[in-house]
């Protein structure tokens, strides 16, 4: 089974962790902070929502944001750049050799990289339950994708208890992954609530959509749509599966059982009326009662 990160197993509503800035910066951390905010506040991508808590007194002009990268644009009369290494790569910026190039969000004034702002999503309550849960009910191997970066994609996989984790993917990224272990894991389980994640909810064998929030995009690709915020409701998904996996096989059985015995019994000689009516609409009438039985299901405890 493979995991969204952001809004699926985390709340969604990240928070500044840390802050490295450049000792060689011509700017403090205080004005930097004040960019930065100024710039992010033009975004509605829940990484910016991070830097809403900081004082942003400039208006920003000519910005421009990259699906999956970041922010470009002007404040103060200074060029900034604010986003992952791929945004930088892409304007030509080196990353600071004195900065972790992990950061989640990487500021650049005027060409030259001067901040690292490293952000951190909280995992989900009842995320690591779920992943306990998932593993005694014989899922064979956990695994997350996140667009974020490799360093806090590993803390939150290593707090709930995911056995793989791939970061810093850009949406058709998470598509070609989730391709790449279905050729490994045939019955793959893709769960995500973004339009980042409809593509590789497509892609899965088994696409769960998860949350009232969870877009539009997103329920349109999955084969299932959990209209609860509850992760718990996961499990209680995989339970509800092999039991009416169970009551299908056992109808099955059933029906052809039946419908056997009464040939059988008409090629004796023995088939009357009654046994007609009982190979017919009595094993419809008993597969359905069978049915049924999904409706008392509780999951287990």
């Amino acid at each position: 089974m493979v995991f969204d990160k952001t809004g699926t197993l985390t709340s969604g509503r990240f928070s500044i962790d840390t802050v490295e800035v450049d000792s060689a910066s011509p700017y403090d951390e205080a004005t930097l902070n004040a960019l930065i905010a100024s710039l992010e506040r033009m975004s509605n991508h829940p990484l910016s929502k991070a830097f809403a808590p900081l004082e942003a007194p400039f208006d920003p002009s000519d910005v421009t944001e990259l699906a999956g990268k970041g922010l470009v644009g002007i404040v103060d009369g200074k060029r900034l750049v604010a986003g992952n290494a791929l945004l930088l790569e892409d304007q030509s910026i080196t990353c600071s050799p004195r900065l972790r190039a992990g950061g989640t969000i990487l500021l650049a004034v005027d060409g030259v990289h001067l901040a690292s702002y490293h952000l951190y999503d909280e995992p989900r309550p009842g995320a690591q339950a779920l992943m306990e849960y998932l593993r005694g009910a014989g899922v064979q191997h956990l695994v997350m994708i996140s667009g974020d970066n490799e360093e806090s994609a590993r803390r939150v996989a290593r707090e709930v208890g995911i056995d793989e984790v791939h970061a810093g993917l850009l949406p058709h990224e998470k598509q070609a992954e989730v391709l790449r272990l279905s050729e490994q894991y045939p019955n793959l389980a893709f769960v995500g609530d973004g339009i980042n994640d409809g593509p590789s909810l497509a892609a899965s064998k088994v696409g769960i959509s998860l949350g009232q929030g969870a877009s539009d995009l997103a329920m349109e690709s999955a084969d299932v749509v959990i209209l609860s915020d509850d992760l718990a409701n996961i499990g209680t998904l995989v339970e509800v599966a092999r039991k009416t996996g169970v009551i299908v096989r056992q109808n099955i059985t059933i029906a052809l059982v039946i419908k056997g015995l009464a040939l059988l019994f008409g090629a004796l000689g023995y088939a009357s009326m009654w046994v007609a009516v009982i190979a017919d609409t009595g094993v419809t009438i008993i597969a359905v009662l069978n049915a049924l039985r999904i409706l008392l299901m509780r999951r287990s405890r």
